[in-house]
């Protein structure tokens, strides 16, 4: 089986609660922790153009994932995140 959802994509998440938030793919579970569990997500917030959070775990429906796909900006701001004491 295929990840639906390729690292540093920009994609909605979709809350339990109806809510939502734009946020960068981080990796599936399986890229981040070993094992067989590449359907859940680890996610970056993004909040007018910043990563702001981190989160943990979301399902691979609870993921729609953006028109505009720029990997090298989410890299940046991924780096950016890291850089700057997140995570």
């Amino acid at each position: 089986m295929r990840q639906k959802h390729r690292m540093l994509s920009f994609v909605r998440v979709q809350e339990d609660d109806g809510s939502s938030f734009d946020a960068i793919v981080r990796g599936s579970y399986l890229q981040i922790c070993g094992g067989g569990d590449y359907e859940d997500y680890d996610v970056l917030v993004v909040v007018d153009g910043r990563v702001i959070d981190e989160r943990a775990w979301y399902n691979e429906d609870q993921l729609t994932q953006l028109p505009e796909q720029d990997r090298d900006k989410a890299e940046e701001m991924l780096e950016e995140w890291f850089m700057g004491g997140g995570g």
